[in-house]
Formats: C-alpha cells, sequence, structure tokens
C-alpha cells in the first residue's frame, strides 16, 4: 500500500514541477509525508511567484470577450498559465469562459490546477462538463488527479461521473488516491448497491494492487461507510466476503475488521461472524 501512495506523491509532485516521476525517483526517502510537504511548498512558492502576470491576465479577463479569452487560453496562455489563472477571476466568468474551452484542453488544465484555490469554481461547474471532462481523463487512467478533486465537487457531480464510469478498477484506484478520509466515506456512500458490489469485487477478486488498494480505502473510510462495504461484500457470496475478512486479518487491521463487522447490517453481520469463529476453530 505505501508503495502506491508513494508512487501517487511522486506523480503529483512531478505535476508542479513539469517533470517524469521516474525523474524524481531520488526524493522516495523522504517518504510520503515528505513529499507531500515537499509538493504543497513547491506549489505555493511557484503561484507566490508568478501571482501578479497571473493577477493581471485575470484582470483582462473581466473585460475582454469571452470568445476570445478562449481562444488565447487555447492558443497563447496554455493549460498551466490557464489553470493558475482561473482560481483568480471571478467563479461566473471563468465558468462562462470554459464553456468555449474544448475539453481535451480543459482536462489539460485539470492536470495543472489546484482544487484549493478552485474549490468554488469546481463546484459551480456544469456537472455535464465535468462528465465529459472525467471521461477524457478515465481514458487517460488520470487516477491520481482525478482523486484531488473528489473533495471539490458536488454530490450531483460525484453520483453522475459514478454513472458514467464503468471501469470498477479505476473506482478503486481513484478511491485509494483520494486524501481526504471524510471526502471519501461521503462518495462512497453516495455510489448505489451496484457500483459499491463492483468495487467490492474487484477489491477481493482483482490483481494484488486492487486488492491492497481496496483494503487501503477500507481502512480509510468512517465506521458506517465499513458497513456498508462488508455488506457490500457479503452480497458477492461467502467466498467474497471470507476473502475480505482474511486480507483484513492478514493485514493485521484487528480495529478495522471489527469496526466494518459491528457496523454491518444484522444477516450480514451473523455471516461474517460465523466465517470468523470457522476461521479461528
Amino acid at each position: 500500500m505505501s508503495a502506491l501512495l508513494l508512487e501517487a506523491e511522486r506523480i503529483k509532485l512531478a505535476r508542479v514541477l513539469h517533470a517524469t516521476p521516474e525523474a524524481l525517483a531520488f526524493l522516495e526517502p523522504l517518504g510520503i509525508d515528505g513529499l507531500r510537504q515537499l509538493r504543497e511548498r513547491a506549489s505555493a512558492a511557484l503561484y507566490d511567484e508568478y501571482r501578479p502576470m497571473f493577477q493581471r491576465i485575470a484582470n483582462s479577463g473581466r473585460i475582454l470577450p469571452v470568445a476570445l479569452l478562449a481562444f488565447l487560453s487555447h492558443k497563447v496562455f496554455g493549460p498551466w498559465i490557464s489553470a493558475r489563472t482561473a482560481g483568480l477571476m471571478p467563479v461566473d466568468r471563468s465558468v462562462e469562459i470554459s464553456t468555449k474551452l474544448s475539453t481535451q484542453f480543459m482536462a489539460d488544465m485539470c492536470l495543472e490546477l489546484d482544487p484549493r484555490r478552485t474549490r468554488e469554481l469546481l463546484r459551480r461547474m456544469p456537472v455535464p462538463t465535468i462528465v465529459e471532462v472525467a471521461r477524457v481523463m478515465m481514458q487517460r487512467k488520470e487516477y491520481v488527479t482525478m482523486a484531488r478533486f473528489v473533495d471539490c465537487l458536488t454530490d450531483e457531480a460525484i453520483r453522475a461521473v459514478s454513472r458514467e464510469t464503468r471501469d470498477d478498477d479505476a473506482l478503486v484506484l481513484i478511491g485509494f488516491y483520494v486524501e481526504s478520509e471524510h471526502a471519501l466515506s461521503a462518495s462512497i456512500g453516495l455510489l448505489p448497491q451496484e457500483r459499491l458490489r463492483g468495487i467490492m469485487r474487484r477489491s477481493v477478486e482483482g490483481p494484488p494492487e486492487l486488492q491492497h488498494a481496496g483494503v487501503a480505502t477500507l481502512c480509510k473510510v468512517s465506521d458506517p461507510v465499513k458497513g456498508l462495504m462488508g455488506d457490500a461484500a457479503a452480497a458477492l457470496g461467502d467466498a467474497a466476503l471470507k476473502a475480505l475478512l482474511q486480507r483484513l486479518r492478514a493485514d493485521r487491521d484487528e480495529a478495522v475488521l471489527a469496526a466494518m463487522v459491528a457496523r454491518m447490517s444484522p444477516e450480514p453481520r451473523r455471516r461474517a461472524e460465523a466465517l470468523l469463529r470457522e476461521s479461528a476453530a
């Protein structure tokens, strides 16, 4: 699990520095927290250094025609400057400009956006636009980047994206990379049972990377959501439920295991307790 998280932090730092993750391999001894702190400081330093330029562009955006601003974004500014400038414009103006940008260009901008500075903009974006951009991000397998925006999207947008996303493996990995435990719990709670069962199926039957990611996600969510995930695994049959219980025990996550079982629905909980007694016998 730590290897996956370390790779995620390298990817996010590489985005900020416009480098490749491989080029930053020498920073791995800093660990997950060290890389995260370095990314946040580097992002803040770069933003502060160029803020006057970003602000001048944002100020011009108040008076120039929307079509012209979209043209300049595509042909002159590019995704990096456009992303930094978007958070400095009035939200309504930024949303209006977005209607003139191509989906591919907005996907490129997502790689450069700082969700903390564009939270209100992201919450005001039209849901169909968010779905279109998410579809492109899925095609590119930009799961780390998508995870960064979960905390900024409305419930309606999260539901819409999950409906359009047919790849359960992708949802497992996106959930794993979400940093905010509250946002992760809330987003999983919005999923329909069918999707949640699909996620749990891949978490117990998928390749080792997905199994690790799925269990790590279960460990991060709130206790009520742990119960929902346990119920979803139980709905797949005793074999899937037993595999999940064994995985949690193998990883020595006894507290997580106890919390999950305690919050499961009565019938699945009885089955889980019976399987645990059976394995202990």
